[in-house]
């Protein structure tokens, strides 16, 4: 991350934006369970509130409750973001400062999101997955060669 909040995402990842979304946006918001932010378009923005509309049908009519909290969160809690050419993108503030994002930004994808995490939060995560944080400490290692 620069001076000015900047991060840039990964060209496959931008070039998938861009091809499921046709557009240079991205919505980031903060990750449900883990401290991080998460990452997707709008093609999985309007997939995942299909998903939780027929989630609260399934609940009505099964005369169980809806936690309206869910959707609030999916939708409320994210932030379109427009990149550059180069992917480059202002992380808002309020994101960036509930990841912990701080100088480096580790980014990866699994599907149709990506996380965006902290390296040395990753790392500090117990139930992290182990791959995920493999590649995060070799990438680090990289760096400092």
């Amino acid at each position: 991350m620069d001076a000015k909040g900047r991060v840039a995402l990964p060209l496959d990842f931008r070039t998938a934006i861009q091809t499921n979304a046709g557009q240079r946006s991205v919505f980031i918001a903060r990750h449900d369970s883990d401290p991080c932010l998460t990452g997707y378009d709008k093609s999985w923005q309007n997939e995942y509130h299909d998903r939780l509309d027929a989630r609260e049908e399934a609940l009505t009519a099964a005369g169980e409750p809806i936690d309206y909290n869910v959707k609030r969160r999916f939708m409320g809690g994210g932030l379109a973001v427009t990149f550059d050419e180069a992917g480059r993108f202002i992380l808002p503030d309020y994101h960036r400062d509930r990841a912990n994002i701080r100088g480096l930004a580790f980014f990866y994808g699994w599907g149709r999101t990506f996380d965006i995490w902290d390296p040395e939060t990753l790392i500090a995560t117990a139930h992290a997955d182990p791959v995920m944080r493999d590649i995060c400490e070799y990438e680090l290692q990289r760096r400092k060669k």
